[in-house]
């Protein structure tokens, strides 16, 4: 038997549903890929795997169209990988989801850039059953003692082992790369020159013996998670990639195998790019505790871990506890206590044979206040007024907006360091989301304000996700002769919209008899009301030789309100499903529609006609959504049931307004025209004198929006007579000029 892998056994930080979870929110999705090499050519047999279930193979024109059972509002993750004895082929990896309106149709074209090898034996794992998405827990510091002593679990949290070289490497599978033979794009991917990232490759063996199919997994004191990493081939051997910004040491592999004792290990680049792991043959406890926190999970310290009411030890600073289990006769009680946690106290049975490994999530007895970061004032459009916008409404939406329940905003002494290190720009950040970075621990959304300068000026707030996704958004018409008074109080009315807009999470907190209450309130900001629905988010049973999984078990809705708390009743459950003390509930801010016939917007630059992506769609003042990638938004007719105006918002292109009149059709496309593009520059010394094409923009540190100036401009920035003048022809994208951070003038 095969040992179930800590995809299988851990909740998705991003509460994501297995293939073979939510059987009742699915619906059919067609994906159709193309799989090319780096020159374009077709590649046939690659495999293609959603939510790591392999459903097909590509032709020999590269292409595989595959359907599947999908649920709906998650992301799907796409993988596609090519096996071969000559080359290493990089996985593709793409995120998809699908929405309860609109076409469930996708096409992808996944490009695998190839690496060869010398005697090499594929490194691609053996493609598993289908189990949930790979999931972050957090990186174990040290291995307790074993249950047969029963001696408590000291905190080794302050206490980091010291790594350790490898200087006994198996004289197997030492593939080299041939960088003559390869195209630079796939060199520089993996040898760190564009990313930064470091090729580690890991040997796995018991004594003499190799090791196949061991899981390993890593994860660094600086983020304190696990993160997915690779899986032995038969001959012990598997090859991982660490993000170039994981640093050079604080870095732990967990190695886990069918049969042996999971093994941690302290890694330091600077003793090298091979690794080996010697594991021992037996059985072990494992517990993983973990606080989730919106899309961020993180290690429970400090929970105690007991068998039969005898106390072993507690998890450690990353939230783990392992040991050796012993023959035993019987099943064992195993016990959990997490003081002021929810649950404070779990227990499950440990069975009479095999290893056992438990995963337990736990949630505040408050609900957790989503942290902002708010990205510079964009401005739009041309107004002659004398009037400090920014510095009015950034005061404005600090104070009214989150100074106050529901929402927070980050530690921007943590946030600030953090972009710089991965030399990243406010505008980056909002176009392109921060997943698999340490900004995930720091931030739960951004808030980007948008002030369009016209006749009476327009301000609209967006909340963007990890993602990279408009959650919620909200807009109105500021005062034509602004006052500090009038902009607090607007501030104040849109902060309450976007409550009304946000899926709040929060924890089941009491059992009733004829409910469940919540610890999301009304009082407390979060807009809840008698009528809202929620999803419930627990321990997932599925058949009974498989170890639980954590994901959505059912739905509830709010019976009552009040100050401090909501009472909710259960609508509906899983089979062998269980709602219970400590259980995440999600606010479903979705309009509940009845079946109707879907509209689709598509939306455009009037120039290229690529498709636009983060347009907010508003009819009659209402937020109806933000387009994808693709520049679609799909709604129901239901919500345009008469003629109205439709507004459409988009950073750097003009306000575009049209007059709907429902029925007409269910296809339109709207095209948009480029106003402004955004110029973000930093230099030292700062307050230098920036120019383009011989016009003068201001001084930095500059953040502006000015009209397009085409497809290329000279820049000039000028700090005065001591400093040579940095001169430069710029091209200009829809990202603009962004000569910050890193890239700054220097």
């Amino acid at each position: 038997m095969r040992l179930p892998s800590i995809q299988t056994l851990l909740f998705s930080s991003l509460l994501a549903c297995s293939l073979s979870a939510c059987h009742f929110l699915k619906t059919e999705a067609s994906i159709q890929v193309k799989v090319v090499n780096a020159a374009g050519e077709p590649l046939a047999d690659a495999a293609v795997l959603v939510q790591k279930k392999s459903l097909g193979h590509s032709n020999e024109q590269g292409l595989v169209t595959v359907s599947a059972q999908l649920p709906y509002d998650e992301p799907i993750l796409i993988e596609v990988n090519k096996a071969s004895s000559s080359l290493f082929y990089a996985p593709f990896f793409e995120t998809i989801r699908l929405h309860r309106e609109g076409d469930h149709s996708f096409k992808i074209q996944a490009t695998l850039y190839a690496v060869p090898l010398q005697n090499a034996v594929s490194t691609l794992p053996q493609v598993p059953a289908a189990t949930p998405e790979p999931v972050d827990v957090p990186a174990p510091a040290s291995l307790p003692p074993s249950l047969e002593s029963g001696q408590p679990n000291p905190d080794s949290s302050a206490t980091v082992p010291a790594p350790t070289p490898d200087t006994t490497l198996p004289p197997v599978d030492t593939a080299a790369f041939d960088p003559e033979k390869d195209t630079q794009k796939a060199m520089e991917l993996l040898d760190g020159n564009e990313t930064g990232a470091h090729l580690i490759t890991v040997y796995v063996s018991s004594g003499q013996s190799l090791i196949g199919e061991a899981s390993v997994v890593y994860g660094s004191l600086e983020r304190g998670q696990w993160l997915e990493g690779c899986t032995t081939n038969p001959r012990g051997r598997c090859t991982l990639t660490l993000p170039g910004d994981m640093g050079q040491d604080g870095i732990f592999l967990l190695v886990r195998a069918n049969g042996y004792q999971p093994q941690t290990k302290a890694l330091s680049l600077a003793h090298g790019d091979r690794v080996r792991v010697d594991l021992t043959k037996g059985e072990s406890l494992e517990v993983f505790t973990i606080l989730k926190r919106y899309q961020t999970a993180q290690g429970l310290k400090g929970v105690k871990v007991k068998i039969g009411g005898k106390e072993l030890g507690m998890t450690d600073a990353f939230g783990y506890f392992q040991s050796p289990l012993i023959k035993r006769d019987s099943n064992l009680q195993l016990q959990l206590e997490a003081s002021g946690y929810l649950p404070s106290e779990i227990s499950a049975e440990i069975p009479a044979h095999g290893a056992f490994t438990f995963v337990q999530h736990f949630q505040n007895t408050e609900a957790p206040r989503p942290r902002f970061f708010i990205v510079p004032l964009i401005q739009s459009g041309t107004l002659h007024e004398d009037f400090d916008w920014e510095q009015e409404l950034s005061a404005g939406i600090r104070q009214q907006v989150l100074g106050s329940p529901p929402f927070s905003e980050g530690d921007l002494e943590k946030i600030g360091p953090l972009l710089r290190k991965f030399d990243l720009s406010p505008r980056q950040l909002d176009r392109q989301g921060w997943q698999q970075s340490e900004l995930t621990s720091e931030i739960e959304f951004i808030l980007r304000p948008h002030l369009i300068l016209q006749d009476p000026p327009l301000l609209e707030l967006s909340i963007i996700d990890q993602r990279g996704e408009i959650q919620a958004a909200v807009q109105s018409i500021l005062p034509s002769k602004p006052e500090s008074r009038q902009i607090r109080s607007l501030l104040r009315r849109l902060s309450s919209e976007l409550a009304q807009q946000l899926p709040f999470e929060g924890a089941i907190i009491e059992d009733l008899k004829d409910g469940f209450r919540i610890n999301l309130s009304q009082d407390r900001g979060h807009a809840i009301k008698v009528g809202d629905h929620l999803s419930i988010w627990g321990r997932l049973f599925e058949k009974a030789a498989q170890p639980s999984s954590w994901g959505e078990i059912g739905k509830a809705s709010v019976a009552a309100v009040g100050a401090q708390s909501a009472r909710i009743k259960i609508d509906e459950l899983r089979p062998q499903a269980t709602a219970a003390l400590g259980n995440t509930v999600i606010l479903d801010r979705r309009p509940s529609l009845p079946s109707s016939a879907s509209l689709s917007l598509e939306i455009r630059d009037s120039t290229d006609q690529k498709p636009l992506k983060q347009a907010n769609v508003y009819f009659q003042n209402r937020w109806l959504g933000a387009s994808d990638d693709k520049g679609r938004l799909s709604i129901s007719s239901f919500q345009l049931q008469k003629r109205g105006s439709l507004t459409i918002i988009r950073p750097g292109y003009r306000l575009l307004r049209e007059d709907l009149i429902p029925g007409t059709r269910l296809e339109w496309v709207f095209s948009m025209q480029r106003e402004a593009i955004p110029v973000n520059i930093e230099s030292q010394p700062s307050q230098a004198l920036v120019k383009l094409n011989g016009r003068l923009l201001g001084r930095t540190p500059l953040h502006i929006d000015i009209p397009s100036p085409g497809a290329e401009a000279q820049l000039e920035v000028n700090a005065g007579e001591e400093f040579l003048p940095f001169q430069q022809t710029v091209t200009i994208d829809e990202d603009g000029i962004d000569l910050t951070h890193e890239r700054g003038v220097r």
